[in-house]
């Protein structure tokens, strides 16, 4: 039988976060109308005695404000989808529900530890400053898990927030070293 089960993890709390888009937008669309505006005044003055150069520097400003903006707010909107088929796991990026990009693919049956970061087993992982770390959360009071795979400097960490369905799903490629939310370690 075959395993697959699909996330997609999005902001729960959205109040502050529409609030944050809403500024972003208001602060673009003044800078943009600024911006235009001394265009404007370049265009009129652009070969008469009255022309300044900081009109033109003026206007630039405005105009990277805008860019700045546009690019803060694309990649502001970030989900990430969590793809379990058969024992591997793949995690995306989704920007802007248009850009996807493949963070990484674990194969659980190989970890070598997955809990949830309130297990005492965090805090000797989190210690190791060499390991690789892939942070896959969004929701700060969500059920937040951390898997543990690789050897030397291969080391990798993900912090994620599955599902207890997806956790159980998982489980059952790796009994012994995944521990879901609520069991104690036994080691």
């Amino acid at each position: 039988m075959d395993h697959f089960k699909e996330e997609i993890i999005v902001r729960k709390k959205r109040g502050l976060f529409n609030l944050l888009l809403t500024l972003i937008t208001l602060s673009m669309a003044g800078a943009g109308l600024m911006a235009a505006i001394y265009l404007v005044r370049i265009q009129g003055t652009m070969f008469t005695p009255s022309f300044s150069v900081w009109d033109i520097v003026i206007f630039l400003v405005f105009a990277l404000i805008v860019l700045g903006l546009f690019y803060i707010r694309v990649n502001i909107r970030v989900e990430y989808e969590y793809s379990f088929t058969n024992g591997e796991l793949d995690v995306d990026k989704v920007v802007n529900n248009t850009k996807r990009k493949r963070l990484l693919t674990v194969d659980m049956r190989k970890i070598e530890k997955m809990a949830p970061v309130e297990d005492e087993s965090y805090a000797a992982y989190d210690a190791d400053t060499q390991m690789k770390r892939t942070y896959a959360i969004i929701n700060r009071y969500s059920q937040i898990y951390y898997v543990v795979w690789g050897e030397g400097a291969n080391r990798q960490m993900l912090l994620m927030e599955p599902s207890r369905e997806m956790v159980e799903m998982m489980r059952q490629y790796n009994a012994k070293n995944i521990i879901p939310a609520g069991e104690p370690d036994e080691a």
